[in-house]
């Protein structure tokens, strides 16, 4: 905003200030406001005293006046200059910060009373939409609304602002390379790793030092200071120019490498609660590449994809490939390679886990037994496989039952076996069908403890009678 010349210049005699009905700071809100619309004598003379004279009203002013004018200004001035007050808020978007006596600039005017201020505001009147360019002491001398700040706070904010406005003129959008110093590292197609990560935070922590430094309201600089501080951040900016090459080179030669950290890769892991993300990024910055140690814990879909073709590399040794993933659980769908085919389910982090050494590192051949032991049955086809194999394997000793349709959906609904026990001719009903089945195809349960669980007291036994009754039950109450 431009610079108000002072009334105050022209060498005449005032009227003393214990004189005055309207002090000169009063007499300009009331000509910027709406309220005094309501009185037009009143806007009148105040016109014809700011176009002639001085912009203040005396006693004196007041005597040639009709009674009834005297007796408003007398009992009913106050009253007034805080209707008009009232309509009068602060531009929260508008604060200047002139500088220090010695910067050799101007200090504006304030158009109320008129004194020069480093801290030029803006007031806006809301009835009409007036502005006025003031001073800090007329808007606590009227109580205007600054908008629940502080005058003080208001100062270090324009102070503050000024500061970052001389820097930015030195060096261009400082302000948005101080916000935005790491977003850079995000424009490579691939992590880059430590040290070049490091050492380029560590380069924006020490930039947005700098010029905070230099920006706190709160600390006192010279020209001297913004010299030095200028200095320094285009120090830094060069190394992080001379940096950001090399960080370009390591992403052109890297960016097509088996098990490279892409940014999908990238973004996931953000995506993940605080420990977690720390724990992976804090693995994958030492050389921008996914190692077995790691690989168990990344799910990303484009990783797991990716890596099919290796696991199956190694799991053909063992009869087993990938015929599909699983992003949901995430995991992967596993077939045997050998007949009859049966389906497995096994999450990506026990795979990993168990074959992510041979298939990252080449150090050690995969063991079926570590695959399948974590593995579950997928389907209910491979599960009527693994149990006719089971069944096969109890031959000498059970026999399944040919049982009706009926009963044999209401075995499948309930997730149940029934088997007869040959010595005794007695059925017998194995729950949980399914945590057996995985059990028996991963290895932890065999014929003979298989035998020993249904030989136990908790195992009953039924006559046939008994049984039909049973399922007739549960096919009534369907």
């Amino acid at each position: 905003m431009g610079g108000l010349k002072s009334v105050a210049s022209n060498k005449q005699k005032f009227p003393r200030k214990s004189n005055r009905i309207l002090q000169q700071n009063e007499f300009r809100l009331l000509l910027n406001s709406r309220a005094i619309e309501e009185f037009s004598w009143l806007k009148a003379l105040l016109q014809e005293k700011e176009n002639k004279e001085h912009p203040y009203l005396t006693k004196n002013d007041a005597m040639v006046l009709p009674v009834e004018h005297q007796h408003f200004l007398r009992n009913f001035r106050n009253d007034l200059i805080t209707t008009a007050s009232n309509e009068w808020t602060c531009d929260k978007g508008y604060l200047e910060d002139h500088g220090g006596r010695g910067t050799g600039g101007e200090w504006p005017y304030c158009k109320l009373c008129n004194t020069p201020n480093r801290y030029e505001f803006c007031i806006v009147n809301r009835e009409n939409e007036n502005r006025l360019n003031v001073g800090s002491s007329c808007i606590l001398h009227f109580g205007i609304d600054t908008g629940g700040r502080s005058i003080p706070q208001m100062k270090r904010d324009a102070k503050k602002l000024r500061r970052e406005h001389e820097v930015d003129l030195q060096v261009r959008d400082v302000k948005r390379l101080v916000t935005h110093w790491d977003n850079h590292l995000n424009s490579y197609p691939i992590l880059i790793p430590d040290p070049h990560d490091g050492d380029y935070r560590e380069l924006g922590k020490q930039f947005r030092s700098c010029f905070e430094k230099y920006t706190d309201p709160k600390s006192k600089h010279n020209a001297t200071d913004l010299n030095q501080t200028v200095s320094e951040l285009k120090r830094l900016l060069q190394e992080s120019k001379e940096l950001k090459e090399k960080m370009a080179v390591y992403a052109n030669t890297h960016e097509n490498d088996q098990f490279v950290v892409t940014r999908d890769i990238v973004k996931w892991v953000q995506r993940l609660d605080i420990r977690e993300s720390r724990l992976i990024f804090n693995s994958l910055k030492k050389d921008g590449h996914i190692i077995a140690p790691t690989a168990h814990r990344i799910t990303e879909p484009g990783f797991m994809q990716s890596i099919v073709q290796k696991l199956n590399d190694q799991l053909r040794n063992i009869s087993l490939q990938v015929q599909n993933i699983d992003t949901d659980q995430p995991g992967y769908i596993l077939a045997t390679t050998d007949k009859p085919v049966i389906a497995l389910v096994i999450s990506h982090r026990n795979l990993l886990l168990a074959v992510g050494a041979a298939v990252f590192d080449n150090k050690q051949s995969v063991e079926r037994s570590e695959v399948i032991k974590h593995c579950k049955i997928a389907n209910d086809r491979s599960r009527d496989i693994v149990r006719a194999k089971f069944a096969k394997a109890l031959a000498d000793r059970f026999s399944e039952p040919s049982l009706s349709d009926d009963f044999e959906n209401i075995r499948e609904e309930f997730n149940e076996w029934v088997l007869i026990d040959n010595s005794s001719q007695r059925i017998i009903i194995v729950e949980d069908l399914a945590s057996v089945l995985d059990q028996y195809i991963a290895g932890d349960l065999d014929e003979e403890q298989f035998v020993r669980n249904l030989h136990g007291p908790r195992v009953r036994r039924y006559k046939r009678d008994e049984f039909q009754e049973l399922y007739s039950n549960r096919i009534h109450n369907r």
